[in-house]
């Protein structure tokens, strides 16, 4: 297509692109009539009603001649002179954008199927910052809402499956995760965590398709990074299998549902049954983690304590035959070595970690070796359970009612949401 001036020259708040500017290309969208765009000679324009008015469709596009312009499929090619070829992803939204979207003041538009999708599987450290090289998108599906005030408390966008659970849940109001892990590389590697923004506006949230971490006392940052996007950590959550699943977006009081429809990879053969059985394992492991992971939090907040009632026992026999008693007792659920090694609660917290992990990175069913140590784990873990109960039921009362003789405050048992992933574990960051 010929380069056409435009010659209208007016504001373009009032909707039209400013004269002097020349347009190279203008195309129809090849599902809703009355969807054009425009590249002109400073970028990329839009109109939603068949070109009586036009709006900046720039976004972080470089100001740049635009000599093309493709709709392919959900996606917008835009071929620019001397600053490369750019993609749109996801065209959707402005698909669905009408007068009666505008007026309202929440709106989660439908989103477009989301490929289960692995993300990066470059088992390398980044490219150097000053490498030029290319970004993919965000893994997994893409959330695009509208706010036509800023939001007066939390934005919550809750995804629940077939049956109406909840498989993960997100809010503005969600402080980062502070999660242990050994950084042994720069920190500007680990980038920053995406949050749902309460702002007056367009936004869009990529949701990975995995369901809620599980607790674990430590985690291993992936050497798959990538500058600038937020670290992987290791295990991350279970991948959902294929299926339809609900959004529920909450903003100002109203909520929005919209349906997503998860697609398998084409080019990963997956059996249902076998994914099946990966998920059941996988949710029998996240609740023994969960439970070992309380556990040792309790454990190691009572051996901190007894430690520090070291120096005060002297003057008390009572007190010190009270304190040795259970000292002997906690320490295999504490530093178990040898026939006490399976009792030790953070050992046994690490194996199923590292299960849970291996678990995840395949669409396999389990194998014979990964349920083995499931039931071997599950059984050290019921022993070490028992163990830390008998020991709370029997010993500690002794020792309290000892304390409350010497005039010292009893010990203190952590509950679950006293228990912090520093606390439990004993991973460090390196500097």
């Amino acid at each position: 297509m010929a380069h056409a001036r435009l010659r209208t020259v007016v504001d373009t708040d009032r909707g039209r692109i400013a004269g002097g500017h020349f347009v190279a290309a203008v195309r129809a969208d090849t599902t809703r009539r009355g969807l054009l765009y425009a590249g002109t000679d400073r970028g990329v324009w839009v109109s939603l009603d068949d070109g009586d008015h036009w709006q900046s469709l720039q976004r972080n596009l470089p100001s740049a001649i635009v000599t093309d312009l493709l709709v392919h499929g959900d996606d917008l090619i835009v071929a620019t002179q001397g600053r490369s070829i750019w993609l749109m992803d996801d065209l959707a939204p402005l698909r669905e954008l009408d007068a009666s979207v505008a007026r309202e003041s929440v709106h989660l538009f439908r989103p477009a199927p989301a490929l289960r999708l692995r993300g990066n599987q470059n088992k390398d450290t980044p490219m150097p910052r000053e490498e030029p090289t290319g970004r993919n998108p965000p893994v997994g599906a893409l959330i695009d809402y509208w706010l036509a005030s800023d939001a007066k408390g939390p934005v919550v966008l809750r995804v629940l499956d077939a049956n109406g659970a909840q498989v993960r849940r997100f809010s503005s109001a969600d402080a980062p995760e502070a999660l242990p892990a050994e950084r042994y590389f720069e920190e500007r590697w680990m980038g920053a965590p995406q949050r749902l923004s309460t702002k007056a506006g367009a936004h869009r949230f990529a949701w990975d398709l995995r369901a809620q971490r599980p607790q674990a006392d430590a985690y291993t940052v992936s050497i798959a990074a990538i500058d600038g996007d937020e670290a992987r950590l290791v295990p991350e959550g279970t991948l959902v299998p294929p299926g339809r699943y609900t959004l529920v977006l909450t903003a100002n009081g109203r909520e929005q549902r919209a349906q997503l429809d998860v697609v398998a990879d084409p080019r990963v053969p997956v059996d249902p049954a076998a994914l099946a059985q990966a998920l059941a394992l996988s949710s029998d492991i996240t609740a023994a983690m969960e439970r070992a992971f309380v556990a040792n939090g309790q454990v190691q907040a009572v051996h901190e304590q007894l430690q520090a009632l070291d120096s005060k026992a002297t003057a008390s026999p009572a007190l010190a035959t009270a304190l040795q008693d259970v000292a002997s007792k906690l320490s295999p659920l504490v530093e178990g070595e040898g026939e006490q090694a399976p009792m030790n609660l953070s050992v046994l917290g690490s194996e199923l970690t590292a299960l849970q992990a291996d678990l995840e990175g395949s669409d396999a069913a389990p194998t014979a070796p990964q349920r083995e140590l499931y039931a071997t784990d599950a059984q050290r873990l019921e022993r070490a359970l028992q163990a830390w109960s008998q020991l709370r039921d029997d010993a500690l009362p002794r020792l309290d009612a000892a304390l409350k003789t010497a005039r010292l405050p009893a010990l203190h048992i952590p509950a679950r949401g006293e228990i912090a992933a520093h606390d439990a574990g004993q991973s460090r960051e390196m500097p």
